[in-house]
């Protein structure tokens, strides 16, 4: 386990639920951070003439980074005492596994983002309100939609055990 989430852990094996459930919520949780920060950076740097893709594409990488930063927390510690035969091989195969998963929530996750983002916010007093919040308030939205999937997706297939259900 990484330094740093040792110390956290400490904290986490106390509370009174699923240390691994948590675990997962907190590297959601700094997936966020990662998302809305390359979503802000984007947004920052992209030319307004990108028009209608320049949100959409923004989110899309936005989503794509945190991806591979939530990998690398999820093997480290959330699944830790599932690392498998500790191969290369066998942790391409999880990686490969967990961008499946996350690609698939990834989908769920932009669409509800674009579907919340030009739906409800745009057309609506929200996105005046808003302002330049309402793209990140959409992504939010999409973020906990595909929470739920890749939990369950992630613990019973990408970090499962080597005979294949979960432990």
């Amino acid at each position: 386990m990484i330094g740093p989430l040792s110390s956290i852990d400490r904290l986490v094996v106390r509370l009174p639920v699923s240390p691994r459930l948590v675990r997962f919520a907190l590297v959601g949780t700094s997936g966020v951070v990662v998302n809305f920060a390359i979503l802000a950076l984007l947004q920052a740097i992209m030319p307004g003439s990108w028009g209608f893709w320049r949100h959409r594409t923004a989110m899309a990488a936005a989503i794509g980074v945190s991806i591979f930063t939530n990998f690398l927390l999820h093997h480290h510690w959330t699944w830790a005492d599932r690392r498998g035969d500790g191969t290369l091989t066998g942790w391409f195969g999880r990686l490969g596994r967990f961008y499946v998963v996350s690609l698939v929530g990834a989908g769920v996750q932009w669409g509800v983002a674009v579907g919340v983002y030009e739906r409800i916010v745009l057309p609506s007093e929200l996105g005046t309100a808003l302002g330049a919040l309402a793209p990140f308030v959409a992504q939010a939205v999409g973020i906990g939609v595909g929470m739920a999937l890749n939990f369950t997706a992630n613990h019973f297939w990408t970090f499962r055990t080597d005979g294949g259900g979960a432990a």
